[in-house]
């Protein structure tokens, strides 16, 4: 049936999302630094996890300039965008809203991921 189809593919999916993250614990990535729009990682990161179906009725609320560029590895923050956005969708099975937020104060970049999910202790 249909149930049965979407409970096998969400557990190969979470299978799949725990394999990936016990290969870059055993096996770390080289830091490659360059300059990257941050903005553009961090919508395009939520994208490809709404395309993965992690983000089911969760709204996704922005606020940051189009253009943020910063130097670091993009790939490693793309990585680590990935795991929050994803652990913020499951804190909101039944949805909610995801606030990603995005400035420059005093010379330094901020970035906060915020969700409407219970939390934790």
């Amino acid at each position: 049936s249909s149930m049965l189809l979407g409970v096998i593919r969400k557990e190969a999916l979470h299978l799949n999302s725990l394999l990936n993250d016990f290969l870059l614990f055993v096996r770390p990535q080289k830091f490659n630094p360059d300059i990257f729009n941050l903005s553009e990682a961090v919508r395009g990161t939520v994208a490809a996890m709404e395309r993965e179906g992690g983000l089911q009725n969760v709204e996704v609320e922005y606020s940051m300039p189009e253009e943020l560029f910063v130097w670091g590895d993009e790939a490693q923050i793309r990585g680590a965008l990935w795991n929050i956005i994803r652990n913020a969708g499951e804190a909101m099975p039944q949805g909610g809203l995801l606030q990603l937020c995005a400035a420059v104060k005093n010379g330094q970049t901020h970035l906060s991921v915020c969700d409407s999910g219970r939390g934790f202790s």
